[in-house]
């Protein structure tokens, strides 16, 4: 059902399309042979347009299809050779035409790329480069670009990538079949100056595929609303082993407070002193809490709790810094801005911050973020990979990366003691699901009839918290316990944490005036 949409959109194309049993295989021998017509390398068609121009002529390019386990594509041999004369102080070529790529049936495009062989030789006030530029648009992915270029600037490299990868951020079930209207999908060109020269061999397409996957199966769970009462949000962040929710809860005004759930009729509301909003993220059985607040100028910071004291955790020289997840042991898991503007992953234990880099580790494009750290200081977070949302486990320096199987923006938010982890996915129609993974078996996380759910947080017996919106699109939060698995949805119970009443807040001048007698009994408690 998750997948009707899609494959109506894939039926409807398919007949616009060359069937994929009545397609020949390409052949090898020149880009002349393809041009205008359609063809097959392993899974993929490959449906090649009249429109090219340029030189070399395409009788004079030779075409290789290749096929290595799930890859399939093809290779352009040029040999080509750009050196600058006297009379022609610049030498260049260029080559435009278009393709489509198109999977077989029951078969989806996950990652496209694209590489070149390529040499520059520099010089002085002179040039040399390489560049294959390859844009094709997909359904559900919208338009996805391959780079590959080599530059030579006044005798050095500046521009040393010579392939291109990219994850579709969902996987394409087929290429839409237009690209980008009035334009080629593919660019070669190279070009030298002055005294440089640049040679280009080759340039190579290739499309990683995989079986078409449905979502993952309904995990057996009974739900339970858990909304706190009299605010405008509830959001729970994690829950310990003993039953103990940590999260945050928007109240009326606006304004962000941390909350600690003790039992079913009391809970404690968490503000750190002078804090505009305060955001609580992790919970030890101690009752330790972690999280991240924003103090009068804006600015972000992570915090620890501890017996009501308030300590301020900042990455030396971050731009924000959040603490997220705590384990037992007092390890802190979170995330920093850099002042490149970069997200990075950290641990702090004993005092000492240890950067965490998933992907590209400098730049924009640096994205990891430490969502979660158990007793054994297993790690699991997500990172930008670039093009998409993945997830990873981090254990003695050792990064597993994962994603839902055939399913797009995995994002991993909890992570028990036995190495359970939940988070949320993206389905083909980008439809947001939340997810258990257990023992390599990954299972869907849906509160019944809401939309939108996200897994936040598990505990050791499988408990999880998390967050789904209403038919009116009103956020709420729930709590969903394992049941016998009958193969059925099992609808929520009528059930919220805590009742009526005003809420309390331990933000109050007179909570701040302590006496060795609250300072025993820990944080603030406001019963109602």
């Amino acid at each position: 059902m998750r997948r009707h949409t899609a494959i109506q959109c894939l039926i409807s194309v398919f007949f616009a399309l060359p069937l994929f049993g009545q397609t020949p295989s390409c052949p090898s021998g020149t880009l002349a042979n393809v041009l205008g017509t359609s063809c097959s390398v392993g899974s993929m068609i490959f449906n090649f347009q009249p429109d090219f121009v340029g030189t070399p002529a395409p009788q004079d390019i030779l075409f290789l299809p290749i096929q290595s386990g799930d890859q399939a594509g093809f290779k352009l041999i040029l040999n080509v050779v750009d050196t600058p004369t006297p009379q022609s102080p610049f030498a260049s070529h260029l080559i435009e035409f278009s393709y489509f790529p198109q999977p077989a049936p029951g078969v989806e495009i996950r990652v496209q790329d694209a590489s070149i062989e390529a040499t520059a030789q520099g010089a002085p006030q002179s040039s040399a480069s390489a560049d294959v530029s390859d844009i094709q648009e997909y359904v559900n992915s919208g338009f996805v670009g391959a780079d590959a270029t080599l530059d030579n600037e006044n005798g050095s490299i500046i521009v040393d990538q010579l392939s291109d990868s990219h994850i579709l951020p969902v996987p394409g079930l087929i290429s839409s079949g237009s690209g980008i209207t009035g334009a080629a999908t593919t660019q070669i060109f190279d070009f030298s100056t002055g005294t440089a020269s640049v040679s280009l061999t080759s340039v190579t397409f290739l499309y990683t595929s995989g079986p078409l996957l449905p979502a993952p199966n309904l995990a057996p769970l009974s739900y339970s609303t858990i909304d706190l009462p009299g605010v405008l949000a509830t959001s729970p962040s994690s829950i310990t082993d003993s039953g103990q929710i940590v999260g945050s809860y928007q109240d009326t005004a606006g304004h962000f407070h941390g909350y600690v759930e003790q039992s079913q009729d009391s809970f404690v509301t968490l503000d750190v002193p002078g804090a505009i909003n305060t955001f609580a993220e992790g919970l030890t059985e101690r009752g330790d809490v972690v999280g991240d607040f924003i103090d009068s100028t804006g600015q972000r910071h992570g915090f620890l709790e501890r017996d009501g004291i308030f300590t301020t955790l900042d990455v030396p020289g971050s731009l924000f810094t959040a603490a997220v997840g705590i384990n037992n042991a007092g390890q802190i898991a979170g995330e920093y801005e850099s002042a490149d503007q970069g997200f990075h992953g950290f641990t702090f234990d004993k005092g000492v911050f240890t950067t965490i880099d998933q992907g590209p580790l400098t730049g924009f494009f640096a994205s990891t973020e430490a969502f979660a750290i158990n007793g054994a200081g297993e790690v699991g977070g997500t990172f930008f990979d670039p093009d998409t949302l993945r997830s990873f486990f981090f254990k003695s320096g050792s990064f597993t990366d994962f994603d839902v199987p055939g399913q797009g923006f995995t994002i991993l938010r909890g992570l028990n003691a036995r190495g359970d982890s939940v988070g949320s996915y993206d389905d083909i129609n980008f439809v947001q699901h939340g997810f258990v993974l257990s023992n390599g078996v990954f299972q869907t996380v849906d509160f019944p009839d809401g939309s939108n759910t996200s897994a936040l947080g598990i505990n050791s017996s499988g408990k999880i918290v998390g967050r789904y919106s209403s038919a009116d699109g009103t956020s709420h939060s729930f709590l969903a316990v394992p049941v016998p698995g009958d193969g059925h949805d099992h609808p929520p119970q009528t059930s919220v944490s805590g009742h009526p009443g005003p809420m309390p807040s331990c933000s109050d001048p007179a909570w701040h005036f302590r006496n060795d007698e609250l300072h025993d009994a820990g944080p603030c408690q406001m019963k109602h």
